[in-house]
Parts: C-alpha cells; sequence; structure tokens
C-alpha cells in the first residue's frame, strides 16, 4: 500500500529535498515488487499520467519501500537512502495529485481507473482519483501518513491518512526501517 507521500522536495517551504512515497507491505507474505507500477498525475481531472515501474526486489512481510521523487532544485534535508528512484524522477505536485499502484506498465489514460484495475488509490487536495474521500490538500511542509504506522485500510483515503507536518528528525521510511506488521494483516 501506499503508507506516505510527499511533493514539496526541494521547494521552498518544504522539509526534504525531493519528493517522496513510501510504499508498506501490510500483509504477512513476502511481495515481489517486480509486478507492481507507480502512477502519478498532478492535473486534478486529467488523464496524463507518470508511470514508474518498481525494481525487482522483495519487500518483506511489515516491510517499508521509500521512493525518491523529483527535485524542486533548492537544497534541503537529504531523504534517508531511497530505496528506488525512478528513471526519469517522479514530479509530485505539492499541494494536489492523485497516485495508483497497479499492475499494468502502461500509462492510465483516463482521469480515473476502476478501482478493480488497480491495488491501491491515493488522491490528495483537489485529485480526482481516491478511495471514497481525498486527503486534504498538502503544502511543500507536509506530508499525507497513512495511519497505524501505514496499516489503516478502510478505501477512504479521508480517514485512512492524516496530513502531517515533516521534520528532519521524523523522515519517511525505507528498507532499512524496522519492519511494522499489522495486526489485521491478510
Amino acid at each position: 500500500m501506499i503508507s506516505q507521500l510527499s511533493g514539496g522536495g526541494g521547494i521552498t517551504g518544504g522539509v526534504f529535498s525531493n519528493d517522496f512515497v513510501e510504499l508498506h507491505n501490510s500483509g504477512n507474505w513476502p511481495i515481489d515488487l517486480s509486478s507492481y507500477v507507480l502512477q502519478f498525475a498532478a492535473v486534478p481531472a486529467g488523464a496524463i499520467w507518470t508511470a514508474a515501474p518498481l525494481p525487482a526486489m522483495t519487500l518483506p512481510p511489515g516491510g517499508y519501500f521509500l521512493i525518491a521523487g523529483a527535485s524542486g532544485g533548492s537544497t534541503l534535508t537529504d531523504l534517508p537512502p531511497a530505496d528506488f528512484t525512478p528513471d526519469p524522477e517522479m514530479p509530485l505536485n505539492g499541494n494536489n495529485g492523485k497516485l495508483v499502484l497497479t499492475r499494468s506498465a502502461t500509462p492510465l489514460a483516463v482521469g480515473c481507473p476502476a478501482l478493480t484495475d488497480t491495488v491501491d488509490v491515493v488522491g490528495y487536495g483537489t485529485g480526482s482519483c481516491f478511495e471514497a474521500m481525498a486527503v486534504p490538500r498538502l503544502t511543500n511542509a507536509t506530508s499525507a501518513l497513512r495511519n497505524d504506522s501505514g496499516c489503516a485500510d478502510t478505501d477512504n483515503n479521508g480517514a485512512d491518512f492524516s496530513v502531517v507536518t515533516l521534520t528532519a528528525t521524523t523522515p519517511p521510511r525505507n528498507g532499512m526501517s524496522p519492519p511494522h506488521v499489522c495486526a489485521c494483516a491478510n
């Protein structure tokens, strides 16, 4: 699942040098990430998606995976070591957007795919694709953080995520972070 995201990397008022997306394996079994693709669209109602196929890596139960995105250019606090940096880097929007974790490497061509075709969907601000309700608008200094250490999953982005202020002392989690297996993992 998508467990945290921020699009204020390297931008005035931001905290970290790069945008980022954090994934979390909430299940009880390892997951081969090579069959997954992260897709992002910044235009709220648009259908122009950037696709980033994930590498051939195994994410252990409860493990985290940090994807470094683009930088706005300002020198800020470095992200923890990213587990993956797509080429080209994925530029998230600091305020509004939508992310889809899917199994299709073909960039999406619709404003919002059928939720049955996705693994996870997160919309924030005026992003037009989300589960039940979007996460509120973000700023360059905030992130959308999935509640319960990445385990909350009621299929309602507005309830499952909190908007939190980023600090250099509370960085996003990566593959070296302690795992957190969800209590009701499936």
